[in-house]
């Protein structure tokens, strides 16, 4: 066989591949319903209601998140919750697709292992794939946060600034990360940036991302007191650190973890070997770093991990060991079905409708179900919120479009 015949070839089975990652993840989507996180989510869908039918609006929570409030609620309104899960899982493939062309501007998608070994562990994490197949803040911003990497590493700068400040109207934290992207930029090519378009970076960014809060802003009466939120409990540093490392270890894949962190600990111990690890580890490096410092003061849910996660295995992808794509998608799938826990846990409530807190922990190693069973029997308590619909609790529990018949 000659070398374009085994080119086609190889680029035949990573288009199929991709082909049946996109469609198996679009066909588990128009199932999924509103999803297993339905406490954030309708919050979402209640903005939109009032906005389009009363003309107002007031945040789903502290100070909101207006574009994906705006996003999933229109999705929601007029196409219901199989088309808003599609497009959302979408928006996610979409997010690592960029984050690689980003990071490997000079690698062909169709050409190269590293991009399906990317696609193949993303999607196969469990929290990556089952918070992106529902209505999901987390999904957009992650986009929009990929697609002004991208754009900032092409120099496209205004393009950059609009889409991070997207992403900061999906998510008000990553506008944490989208400064860190820019900071890493500017470092990495420190010989031809002036530390004058860097902070004309970084003030464009907050510009485009701050206007989306001027609503919330004037309704609290052109005060600051509408940013805040609890957090959860106050947490010490001695409850801060077995939170974190445990649900660090659940983020990435409880069998999964060690192989992460093996090849974690051979990109640094090799500090970027070749011109493209060392490019992508300046580039994506200091995101994780400063994602895991934010789920380290806030360790509640997983999905704030979302782009470490990716950025993480983009890092991987800079490897390009072909065993730690396979060994990674595998054992994530594994743990769809079958999981391993540490610890018993202990709650405060037994009702599944009031807020998750624990009260004692014990250890006690122990196999669990995976993943999918339990987000498919948490999706079961939809109960608990769907009353706040009123006349649209019906079409809300069945998936169907929000918008009123007339």
């Amino acid at each position: 066989m000659n070398a374009r015949a085994k080119e086609w070839q190889r680029s035949s089975a990573i288009a199929v591949f991709l082909f049946a990652v996109v469609t198996l993840g679009i066909a588990y989507a128009t199932t999924a319903g509103q999803g297993h996180d339905f406490f954030d989510s309708y919050g979402y869908q209640q903005v939109f209601i009032r906005l389009i039918e009363e003309g107002q609006y007031r945040p789903s929570r502290f100070y909101g998140h207006p574009l994906a409030e705006l996003i999933i609620g229109f999705l929601s309104y007029f196409f219901g919750s199989a088309m808003t899960d599609s497009v959302t899982y979408v928006a996610f493939v979409g997010s690592v697709a960029f984050f690689f062309r980003a990071c490997f501007p000079r690698v062909s998608f169709f050409s190269d292992w590293r991009f399906i070994g990317l696609t193949a562990m993303c999607v196969s994490n469990p929290v990556l794939f089952f918070n992106n197949t529902i209505p999901m803040d987390f999904s957009w911003a992650l986009l929009f946060l990929s697609i002004g990497l991208y754009f900032l590493s092409r120099g496209r700068f205004e393009l950059s600034c609009l889409a991070f400040g997207l992403a900061i109207a999906c998510r008000a934290n990553f506008a944490l990360f989208a400064y860190t992207l820019i900071l890493s930029y500017a470092y990495v090519r420190r010989a031809t940036t002036k530390c004058e378009r860097t902070i004309t970076l970084l003030a464009l960014t907050s510009f485009c991302g701050g206007v989306f809060y001027l609503t919330v802003f004037f309704q609290s009466h052109l005060s600051l007191s509408f940013i805040s939120n609890s957090g959860g409990p106050e947490l010490t540093l001695g409850q801060l650190m077995p939170r974190f490392t445990y649900k660090l270890w659940e983020a990435f894949g409880v069998f999964s973890f060690f192989i992460v962190l093996w090849g974690s600990i051979e990109l640094f111990r090799l500090r970027g070997g070749t011109r493209t690890e060392r490019s992508v580890l300046l580039s994506v490096g200091p995101l994780v770093l400063v994602n895991l410092g934010v789920f380290f003061g806030m360790p509640t849910k997983l999905a704030i991990l979302e782009p470490a996660i990716v950025a993480t295995y983009v890092l991987l992808s800079s490897l390009n060991r072909k065993w730690l794509f396979i060994g990674v998608f595998v054992l994530n799938m594994g743990s769809w079905f079958v999981s391993f826990d540490l610890l018993d846990i202990q709650y405060r409530y037994s009702d599944p409708c009031k807020e998750v807190q624990a009260v004692s922990v014990r250890l006690s190693p122990h196999f669990t179900a995976g993943e999918y069973y339990k987000t498919r029997e948490r999706a079961k308590y939809i109960w608990c919120v769907s009353g706040a619909f009123g006349d649209r609790k019906e079409a809300y529990e069945a998936g169907r479009p929000l918008r009123r018949r007339s």
